[in-house]
């Protein structure tokens, strides 16, 4: 969806939701907030973290909220100028 002169893309779900102090190292490089998953059977947790450099490098900015339906409520913000028509 545009607002202004941004572009805003919203994912939320229903799940078990992210604490806020968990929520800033979401982005970090190989962060687990399950600690009890391995690696080899799930995955490496890098999505998030190149979600944000990604985000980043195209000016704009990505942060988790509380989803109306119990879980998080992902925000993507980008300029308008830097997305394709």
């Amino acid at each position: 969806m545009r607002e202004g002169e941004s572009v805003i893309i919203r994912v939320d779900d229903s799940g078990t939701g992210i604490l806020l102090p968990e929520r800033e190292r979401m982005f970090e490089r190989f962060y687990r907030m399950d600690k009890s998953r391995a690696q080899e059977s799930g995955g490496r947790d890098l999505g998030l973290s190149i979600a944000y450099e990604i985000t980043k490098a195209h000016g704009g900015s990505i942060h988790i909220e509380d989803s109306p339906l119990g879980g998080a409520f992902f925000v993507v913000t980008q300029p308008s100028s830097s997305c394709l028509p």
